[in-house]
């Protein structure tokens, strides 16, 4: 059934924040769109307010993942044929491999009302660290992929990771977008991966358009491949005598959501460098299932940064470097007036000026732990932040 969502109220313009002004136009990774929230031991899921469809995702490692992640979003059965049967072209034939593959949809993904493509990314390969999963790419895990809500039919994927070895899944929440690039208009999707690139790709037909490293201590890509997609280096894969690798398994960043300002052109992300060694503990596929089989030691850090990308050439334009610490817990928001709100590593949620990264307010609550809200009260401008369990609500005169 489909039903009809209200029209939302009419809200003032502009509101006032210090010398800054918020517009009621809030860049947020999904562009408030869609809301994720949790159905269900082991399930994630999200609602899309263009007549309200809801779709269903699974988290839990141990279930039959790529069947999960294929036939929940794919809801046809001969389209969920169809790719399963691609699928498992691309696994090992003597090992059950693929049917508990991994490839979870566990964050939500943006949907684009215009095309109907409700846009996602998948987990890691299973298991995530040793072998028993060939060597192909192991479809559709860490990939990007495009669904139509009537049909359920897969419109595009495009892989971000393929064979994975680090648990590095692809399932950040991506962010839409119109945009000019390389001089003409696209309508993009733009994604930074947990592995530490970047990617830019036209939403409705899933072309490459860009890939860059943004972790600045990343260190296992071997090579770009002519799809744009980065290579691994065997060398860095755990082993018995121990990979130094960049980032660590948390990734350069991992669920916190991104934003991206079109009046700035930057894409902000939360960026941090661990350095792991990674074993490899059992070299047997068969007791080194989901995470096992590994072992992971932190030795290190590049720094962890508040980041600005310029999405027409994947650079940074600034860093923000978080001396306390990791920063960003939260993930990102981002306004037409101008600012980047964000956690910082030592328990302040932060203002920042969207063009330069300059801190221009702060107040200190704790670890921020759910990206910032912002929303209007009776003509005044609200900031609402989580850290721990307790909401912060600030208003701006």
């Amino acid at each position: 059934m489909r039903l009809n969502p209200p029209k939302p109220a009419s809200i003032p313009r502009w509101t006032a924040f210090g010398r800054h002004y918020i517009r009621d136009i809030v860049y947020a990774a999904n562009d408030g769109i869609v809301t994720t929230f949790a159905v269900g031991a082991g399930v994630r899921g999200a609602e899309l307010s263009a007549g309200v469809v809801l779709v269903l995702g699974f988290a839990n490692l141990a279930a039959d993942g790529l069947s999960m992640a294929v036939g929940n979003y794919l809801g046809i059965k001969s389209e969920r044929a169809t790719l399963l049967g691609e699928a498992y072209q691309d696994w090992p034939e003597t090992v059950d491999a693929a049917r508990h593959g991994g490839a979870q949809a566990w964050l939500g993904g943006a949907y684009d009302p215009e095309t109907k493509l409700y846009i996602f990314g998948t987990g890691n390969p299973t298991p995530a660290y040793t072998s028993g999963r060939g060597e192909g790419d192991n479809l559709f895990t860490g990939s990007l992929i495009a669904v139509n809500v009537d049909t359920g039919k897969m419109a595009w994927y495009f892989q971000t990771a393929p064979h994975d070895m680090h648990d590095w899944d692809s399932a950040q929440t991506p962010v839409i977008a119109d945009a000019m690039f390389k001089g003409r208009m696209r309508k993009l999707v733009m994604t930074a991966a947990r592995n530490g690139y970047f990617f830019v790709l036209d939403r409705v037909t899933g072309e490459h358009l860009l890939t860059s490293k943004y972790g600045s201590a990343t260190n296992w890509v071997k090579a770009i491949d002519e799809q744009g997609r980065p290579m691994r280096n065997p060398e860095k894969d755990a082993s018995i005598g121990g990979a130094l690798v960049s980032p660590s398994a948390g990734g350069t960043v991992n669920w916190e959501p991104p934003a991206f300002n079109p009046k700035t052109g930057l894409f902000y992300v939360s960026e941090n460098n661990l350095y792991s060694v990674f074993y490899l503990t059992d070299p047997d596929p068969r007791g080194s299932m989901g995470l096992g089989g590994h072992e992971e030691s932190r030795v290190g850090t590049g720094g962890s940064f508040l980041t600005a990308l310029d999405y027409r050439t994947g650079k940074a334009r600034w860093r923000h470097k978080y001396e306390g610490g990791a920063g960003g817990g939260g993930g990102m928001l981002t306004t037409a007036g101008g600012l980047v709100f964000a956690g910082d590593g030592g328990g302040n949620i932060v203002a920042h000026d969207a063009a330069t990264g300059t801190p221009l307010w702060h107040s200190r609550i704790g670890g921020v732990t759910n990206p910032p809200q912002t929303y209007l009260i009776d003509g005044r401008q609200h900031l609402l932040v989580a850290a721990g369990d307790t909401l912060y609500a600030f208003v701006m005169y």
